[in-house]
């Protein structure tokens, strides 16, 4: 099923993924995405390309929309550190210590003093904690850390809902869906991988949603597809409402919905 979002909807989406979400997942963790009805045309990504489809009329009867899992809590969406980043590193009142490193393929950076510390994968503020644990075992008394990133990887997707490791992580290069959600560890327990959600910037103000069940991606039945730069990936809660069932009647008042099967 494919739903066109318009710019007021994927405004609603930034909010969402930076600002909005303050406190943990509850066990029924729901949320909505809307769409326009203004939209030119949809895209459907099929073996990794994307490929114009014609608009279908509006549903009105079925005012199908997407129902999605928020988010856990504001940390969840701080980028983590990939390959390449450049951050520097401060440690108060051990100026020797002070440095700029990159990022290795391995997640790792060199430190003087400690050598290879890994920090791929990780949030800022879990790499402060982690090299001042480091620093603390062997090194210095109640050492302090502040890192920056002074250089990071502009090609990124999202990973959010029930997913092992959700958040925002670097792309380097042509990555398949299954590659990037290994990004997040893979789905939790209560994920449902058969109804994996991707938002789609198109151009125009304009991005689509499409569904993918990856257990058929795994299995073969299905194509690998590849994921783009600024992809959102939602992984929905096992036994919730179908992340295209339905959207409130307060939203479809405002919004006009556009959706088909795939």
């Amino acid at each position: 099923m494919l739903l066109p979002v318009n710019a007021y909807a994927e405004s609603m989406l930034d909010d969402l993924q930076y600002n909005s979400i303050k406190k943990k997942q509850q066990s029924n963790r729901t949320n909505q995405y809307q769409g326009s009805a203004n939209a030119p045309g949809n895209a459907l990504i099929q073996g990794g390309e994307s490929i114009q489809v014609p608009v279908p009329p509006v549903d009105q009867a079925s005012g199908a929309g997407i129902s999605v899992p928020t988010a856990r809590t504001s940390n969840d969406f701080a980028y983590r550190i990939g390959p390449q980043d450049e951050i520097r590193i401060e440690v108060f009142q051990v100026e020797e210590l002070n440095h700029t490193a990159r990022v290795n393929t391995q997640g790792f950076i060199t430190m003087p003093l400690i050598g290879a510390v890994e920090v791929g994968g990780l949030t800022v503020e879990e790499a402060e904690r982690h090299i001042e644990k480091v620093l603390g075992e062997k090194y210095l008394q109640d050492p302090h850390v502040t890192l920056s990133l002074s250089e990071f990887a502009s090609q990124r997707i999202t990973l959010e809902g029930w997913i092992k490791k959700p958040g925002i992580y670097p792309l380097k290069g042509k990555t398949t869906l299954l590659q990037a959600m290994a990004m997040g560890g893979g789905v939790e327990r209560l994920g449902d991988a058969t109804e994996v959600v991707v938002f789609r910037e198109i151009g125009g103000g304009n991005t689509v949603g499409y569904k993918i069940d990856v257990t058929e991606v795994r299995s073969g039945k299905l194509p690998n597809p590849l994921v783009l730069n600024n992809d959102i990936i939602v992984v929905p809660e096992h036994g919730s409402k179908s992340a295209f069932e339905s959207v409130t009647g307060t939203l479809r008042s405002f919004l006009g919905i556009l959706a088909f099967p795939l």
